[in-house]
């Protein structure tokens, strides 16, 4: 049986709300990021579990369609492996990291 290769992709963003459109161009981002399931590692700095590098140029696009005009967002994909090799200077891993982490992904 083949074993799946998890990917992670971080999305970090800055997005400007100086305006009552920024705020709401802001919340429709930030609620769809929580549909994709994207899940919250700080502020402004999100994390999704894919099963294959491939899947990220989709994600892109879907990104691309929904950032707000006056952000500054950015993606990289990076392996489980690297992810846990994350060094944590101070703080202590989110509750939500570990409910969402691999060994919970549910494949259908």
């Amino acid at each position: 049986m083949k074993r799946d290769i998890y990917m992670r992709i971080m999305l970090f963003y800055d997005v400007a709300m100086s305006t009552p459109e920024a705020v709401k161009e802001y919340t429709q981002f930030h609620k769809s990021i929580i549909r994709r399931g994207y899940i919250m590692i700080q502020n402004s700095v999100y994390a999704k579990i894919i099963t294959a590098g491939s899947k990220y140029k989709s994600e892109l696009i879907y990104l691309e369609d929904k950032i707000p005009v006056n952000g500054n967002i950015r993606t990289i994909l990076i392996t489980d492996t690297q992810y846990y090799n994350m060094v944590m200077l101070r703080g202590n891993r989110l509750i939500n990291e570990d409910i969402n982490d691999t060994e919970r992904y549910l494949k259908l």
